[in-house]
């Protein structure tokens, strides 16, 4: 993805929120949150609802509909309890839903915190330093033991992911960290052997 369609951390509460800005031709729709056109959602929360055609999540601050079109919809093996990180387009019909991309399996349930908490004090973080262009894209420090390897990650990737072994040296074995977070949706291996965050 191109940074302007890089997925959007927000919390479902922002998403219902917002605005929805329908284009003509073939211009994207898109949301826009604070004065930002936003073209991808990046959602943690937890499944509350399963029908034949739609899934529901809840993030604690709110509830929103998963849709897709294909026939093996990214949500199709998931059940009521499971807490998932969605990617997926916002859209506007009869209300406002996601229609998902990518839909992945966490194990643990206090991701969904700590994404709150992330955004809660990116929002706080803004109003102290007004600034518009504050960057959005911190560590939070409860994640502990993962923010390392997250922050590593980052630091070193070019845009094409990063070697698990160049990760590796800067934070000793890390491989279970690693693993983890892959399995928890944070992030994902763009090649055998190399890690990017998902974001």
């Amino acid at each position: 993805m191109s940074n302007n369609n890089a997925a959007k951390k927000m919390r479902i509460v922002d998403i219902l929120n917002s605005v929805y800005v329908k284009e003509e031709g073939m211009n994207p729709n898109y949301l826009l949150f604070n004065d930002k056109k936003i073209f991808h959602v990046n959602v943690l929360g937890a499944v509350v609802e399963v029908s034949d055609d739609s899934v529901s999540i809840d993030d604690g601050s709110g509830k929103i509909v998963l849709r897709s079109f294909d026939e093996n919809p990214p949500y199709k093996n998931v059940i009521i309890g499971d807490v998932v990180l969605v990617i997926g387009k916002p859209r506007e019909y009869n209300g406002k839903y996601i229609l998902s991309e990518v839909v992945k399996k966490s194990r643990n349930p206090l991701w969904i915190q700590l994404r709150q908490k992330e955004l809660s004090n990116i929002k706080e973080l803004k109003k102290m330093h007004d600034c518009e262009n504050f960057e959005e894209n911190i560590v939070e420090e409860d994640l502990q033991e993962f923010g390392d390897v997250i922050k590593i990650i980052k630091e070193l990737d070019a845009g094409f992911g990063v070697p698990v072994e160049k990760v590796c040296e800067k934070v000793p074995d890390c491989d279970d960290r690693i693993e983890q977070l892959k399995r928890d949706g944070e992030i994902f291996e763009v090649k055998p052997g190399w890690v990017k965050v998902l974001e």
